[in-house]
């Protein structure tokens, strides 16, 4: 099951708008109006509580952990986290959610899709935001659709997490690295992802998390400018190596590439050629950019599940990692 969703009496907890997920899973939706419409289809309507661990000695004796926690759902009883400590706070699906409609008015997201990962020590909702950043490349208009996403857990395995997603509407390509942009116009590595730690006052942090998110009219305007700013930033051959080589480097202390490694650029530099869009971005920096952010999005290795190349992409991993690089790399482009 390498989706990894819940499934409860024979239906994954999960909902989706548009085309169908890979996995033929969830429930079909129009357009949700709301954040809580959203949960509540994708099964996401749950409460979490928080109780201390039991230590049971031999002889039968009890003792009530001070330091020592789990949590569980209440709706099932199922044990989600076990190794939780005294200040870890609960942070319900419902509450978690609310910043979305504060961020585009209620109606005006398209709730794209929501679920449910393992038992619920995951969760995720993912939201289409109501404009396009518009690339324009050799007479050619390249819309790239902007998402939301915020994903929690309650298994301790990950804070909560609110980032901006483009995605390149001819192949859904996600391009998240793109949140390297900070209120000033430049690559800042927080500016990514907004995370909140289960801990303290997380109520009021959600909504200061909130708050931050308001920057997104101006982050998508600055996107924009940098997007198009690549598309018209052409580059020969010898350019397209010197950004490779800088991507994709020995480790510390080697002198040639990993036979991984290799493959890895030989992959990007063939969809530079035959990639999505490749006919009219080919030979440009946006060209060479979003070979890098297709191969990490949709080129998937052998013996790699396609949970593991989600997880890499949405929640942070090797790949995250190459597209944030290859962002950054792109942008000090523009400046040489």
């Amino acid at each position: 099951m390498a989706h990894m969703l819940e499934i409860k009496q024979g239906r994954a907890s999960m909902f989706y708008v548009g085309d169908t997920p890979w996995h033929k899973l969830g429930t079909k939706l129009d357009n949700p109006a709301t954040a809580e419409e959203a949960i509540r289809m994708a099964g996401l309507d749950f409460t979490v509580e928080k109780l201390p661990n039991v230590h049971r000695f031999p002889d039968g004796r009890e003792v009530v952990s001070h330091s020592s926690f789990f949590t569980y759902r209440t709706d099932s009883g199922i044990i989600l986290g076990t190794r939780l400590g005294p200040t870890y706070t609960v942070a319900q699906n419902t509450e978690c959610f609310k910043p979305f409609d504060d961020i585009v008015g209620a109606g005006e997201a398209i709730y794209h899709t929501a679920g449910v990962i393992g038992h619920g020590e995951r969760i995720w909702i993912l939201a289409k935001m109501p404009d396009y950043v518009h690339v324009r490349i050799n007479g050619h208009d390249d819309p790239v659709d902007n998402y939301l996403l915020l994903a929690q857990s309650h298994d301790g395995s990950l804070s909560i997490k609110m980032k901006l997603t483009p995605i390149r509407v001819v192949c859904n390509n996600t391009l998240s690295a793109a949140l390297n942009i900070g209120a000033d116009g430049r690559p800042h590595d927080d500016a990514q992802t907004i995370s909140v730690r289960h801990a303290g006052d997380v109520h009021e942090k959600i909504k200061t998390a909130g708050r931050r998110l308001g920057l997104y009219n101006k982050l998508v305007e600055q996107l924009a400018e940098i997007y198009n700013t690549m598309g018209r930033k052409q580059v020969r051959e010898k350019d397209i190596d010197q950004y490779l080589s800088q991507l994709i480097r020995p480790p510390e202390g080697q002198t040639e590439l990993s036979a991984v490694a290799e493959e890895t650029r030989e992959q990007i530099l063939e969809l530079v050629e035959v990639g999505a869009g490749s006919d009219w971005t080919r030979g440009t920096l946006w060209g060479a950019y979003n070979a890098v952010t297709e191969y990490t999005d949709h080129v998937v290795r052998k013996g790699v599940s396609d949970s593991a190349l989600l997880k890499s992409i949405w929640f942070g991993g090797s790949r995250e990692s190459l597209k944030n690089k290859a962002f950054k790399l792109a942008v000090e482009m523009l400046n040489n």
